[in-house]
């Protein structure tokens, strides 16, 4: 397995442009030396998305964690961590495991600098307040959520924490 690059995150709106430039001036070369293409898909189990069955992603997710704490980026950790904590909080099934992921993934984040990761580690830890009847906490997590998520013009994420705030 080859370690992901540090540093690697999802493309906002705003950098598409410029990611497509990039790889259609890289495909063009290595299509001029006779190179071909190869396409990796990122693809979640579809029995896992259309049922949201939970009991059966978090296995996926918890073998996703594991594999990325081998390579060990910090990076890849803290996604890894940050998507292990929805199962376990969407199937209500063990809060305190999804609040010391989420913490886990927010000082990660937080040391790295990436407020994306950071924003979306606060509304995880404001959604899990909330499911858990602890308001004022949760507002907390969600109003700062709510100002980085502004401060980076996520409007996808800002969406989200706004429907929570609601």
């Amino acid at each position: 397995i080859h370690p992901i690059p540090s540093g690697t995150r999802d493309v906002l709106p705003q950098e598409t442009g410029e990611v497509r430039a990039i790889t259609d001036t890289l495909r063009a070369a290595f299509d001029r030396h006779g190179y071909g293409e190869i396409y990796t898909p990122a693809l979640e189990y579809e029995s896992v998305l259309a049922r949201a069955d939970m009991a059966e992603a978090q296995p996926l997710y918890d073998e996703c964690l594991a594999l990325t704490r081998q390579i060990g980026d910090p990076q890849a950790i803290a996604n890894a961590l940050y998507n292990d904590a929805f199962p376990y909080l969407v199937g209500r099934t063990n809060f305190p495991h999804a609040r010391a992921l989420l913490e886990e993934a927010l000082g990660t984040f937080r040391q790295l600098g990436d407020d994306s990761g950071i924003a979306r580690c606060l509304w995880g830890l404001g959604s899990l307040a909330y499911s858990m009847l602890e308001f004022s906490r949760a507002l907390g997590h969600l109003d700062e959520s709510e100002r980085t998520f502004r401060k980076i013009n996520d409007r996808f994420g800002l969406g989200w924490c706004l429907h929570s705030l609601g």
